[in-house]
């Protein structure tokens, strides 16, 4: 008898669906999968067999063949467990109804039965409402499917318990009666489960930052200013300075700046979280801030690996990529970073085929003018040669600092006294903060969704960056002097854009313009000397 059940497996971020064909026939007792399984599919018949004969049902000793469709798609991890073994016990008769066929069944199997989540189960949610089909998913994984609304789900926590039910008829019921999708509603009500609150476009207090206050940090008023243009319109930011400068400080501190994320935002962030297998019992409220290790490979930033897993610059979607001691990463990594930076997106080939990632961050960078740090220092003299310091920079291409929007120069005439952290003096965050609200606030209802300003396209520019006639003047004589390429001279003007959102200009002001041209004035590299 040939019985059919539905699974779902990760592509990328997304889910994919997977027919899984069983046909148990006469023959020498055997069990085969085909289909390109990964080892981990591959041991899903011992796992299935043996959470069978737990759950208290017989396992037919005969001819087992199951077809994961479509073949052409490598299948990897226990995601398949669950739908094998509904197909298997479908065809043997002991599933009567033929529910499996009509609805979406992911979880891994254990030993004696019961269901354990997987990676990826908010993808596979979206996926099964976007076809119309219910989920049968393992109880633990309710709270990350929470987003999905109007999602008719099957909760269990046994595989005897899933059959049980499915004789019963399948009771699917809607999600949000399940996680409590509404305010208020008793634990008690969700099962244990506690209550999500919903989401708002966007908040109009300071949220309570763990991360600390930029009022905290005495001075660096030009790199504060950067980090606010930066968040406001999703512009790349690279600040130079000194050891004990205070750039990392600063930027440990840029998540007191981040708005709330839009409930689409977030459904993106939690996707990506629970495809990675790092989504905990409750959704994705706060914007990403990643600060990989110089160490990181070109995989772990990227993306890759088999199966293949988000790298940080899709971790850091929808949120804030913070590479500190940028030159001490490896080229090929930091080249690798042109295509996100300049679209949003990272494409990666793999067995099934080319895959997209989602990757539209705010890249902020941290780095000292030298491998000792102290070039240009009015105290600590530089200790570099002339060879250290074209090795540390060769790391940099300009093509890759063409995409950078600010750099920022860190102040290095004052003693370390007047860089001190002074606590007690907060404030500075829920400023800057509430003006960055305002900011977008313009942004979204220029573009109509969540774009920012670093986003306007070229053929854009003429339509959404508009200026004062004074400001044009400024802006082309920046153009004649410092003899700028299109590329720098048009994020010049996006970043003068967000500088008058933030001023709340509806055309971009000769002040505007001004700031612009200071912030994006470029960093000059040490010039390399002999001792």
């Amino acid at each position: 008898m040939i019985a059919r059940a539905l699974g779902c497996m990760l592509l990328g971020v997304e889910g994919q669906l997977v027919s899984v064909e069983v046909d148990v026939g006469p023959g020498l007792p055997t069990f085969t999968v085909v289909g390109l399984p990964d080892m981990a599919v591959r041991e899903s018949r011992d796992r299935v067999r043996s959470a069978i004969q737990n759950s208290g049902f017989d396992f037919p000793l005969r001819r087992i063949t199951v077809n994961l469709a479509p073949a052409r798609m490598p299948k990897a991890g226990a995601t398949l467990d669950l739908p094998i073994a509904l197909g298997i016990l479908r065809a043997a008769g002991l599933l009567q109804l033929s529910v499996p066929e009509r609805a979406v069944a992911v979880g891994e199997l254990g030993l004696d039965g019961r269901l354990r989540p997987v990676p990826g189960l908010l993808s596979f949610a979206l996926t099964a409402r976007a076809s119309g089909l219910p989920l049968i998913l393992p109880a633990d994984g309710l709270p990350q499917v929470a987003l999905a609304r109007g999602l008719r789900v099957l909760p269990a926590r046994s595989l005897r318990e899933v059959v049980l039910r499915l004789n019963e008829g399948g009771p699917f019921r809607p999600v949000e009666s399940l996680v409590g999708a509404k305010q208020g509603t008793p634990a008690s009500a969700t099962n244990g489960v506690p209550p999500q609150p919903a989401l708002t476009d966007e908040a109009l207090a300071w949220p309570d930052c763990s991360a600390g206050d930029l009022g905290e940090i005495e001075g660096a008023w030009e790199a504060k200013r950067a980090l606010q243009v930066a968040v406001a319109g999703g512009h790349h930011l690279l600040i130079v300075g000194p050891p004990g400068s205070g750039k990392t400080m600063l930027v440990q501190r840029v998540a007191s700046l981040l708005p709330p994320m839009s409930e689409a935002e977030a459904l993106e962030v939690s996707k990506i979280r629970s495809a990675a297998g790092e989504a905990d019992l409750s959704l994705m409220r706060n914007r990403p801030v990643r600060a990989p290790h110089p160490a990181c490979t070109l995989a772990g930033m990227i993306g890759g690996g088999i199966p293949l897993r988000p790298g940080e610059v899709t971790m850091a979607h929808r949120g804030v990529l913070f590479l500190d001691e940028f030159p001490h990463f490896r080229s090929e990594v930091l080249e690798a970073l042109r295509l996100p930076l300049e679209e949003g997106v990272t494409r990666l080939a793999s067995a099934a085929g080319f895959v997209t990632l989602p990757a539209r961050f705010i890249l902020i960078a941290a780095m000292n003018p030298c491998p000792c740090g102290y070039f240009g220092h009015p105290h600590n003299p530089c200790r570099c040669r002339e060879r250290q310091i074209r090795q540390y920079l060769a790391h940099l291409s300009g093509p890759l600092l063409d995409r950078i929007d600010m750099w920022v120069e860190m102040e290095t005439g004052r003693g370390e006294s007047d860089r001190s952290v002074k606590p007690g003096h907060e404030g500075e965050s829920a400023r800057l903060f509430a003006e960055v609200l305002e900011a977008r606030a313009r942004q979204r209802h220029r573009f109509g969704d969540e774009r920012l300003n670093r986003q306007i396209r070229p053929s854009e520019a003429q339509r959404l960056l508009d200026c004062t006639p004074e400001a044009l003047e400024l802006m082309e004589a920046a153009i004649r002097k410092l003899g700028l390429s299109r590329r720098a001279h048009f994020r010049r003007l996006t970043v003068a854009r967000t500088i008058a959102d933030l001023a709340g200009h509806d055309r971009i002001q000769k002040s505007d313009a001004a700031e612009a041209i200071q912030l994006c004035r470029g960093w000059r590299p040490p010039v390399p000397f002999t001792r």
